[in-house]
């Protein structure tokens, strides 16, 4: 039998996320509410690796404020 793979998924409050994004929690809410992260609902918002890894991989390099919905 194979053996099952398992992921292990890390989560981060906004403070956390902003810190690992090297930004201010601010910018994370009006990425949040724009829709381009998107949380968990945990209790609180929590932002996971991959939806952070997501974000970076898809607007690396994007010039700040040329983000629009």
């Amino acid at each position: 039998m194979a053996a099952k793979a398992t992921v292990e998924v890390d989560v981060h409050s906004a403070k956390e996320t902003a810190k690992k994004m090297r930004t201010d929690v601010g910018n994370i809410y009006a990425l949040i509410k724009m829709g381009y992260l998107k949380p968990m609902r945990l209790g609180a918002q929590m932002i996971s690796n991959i939806e952070i890894n997501r974000f970076l991989s898809q607007y690396a390099g994007v010039v700040k404020g040329s983000l629009k919905m």
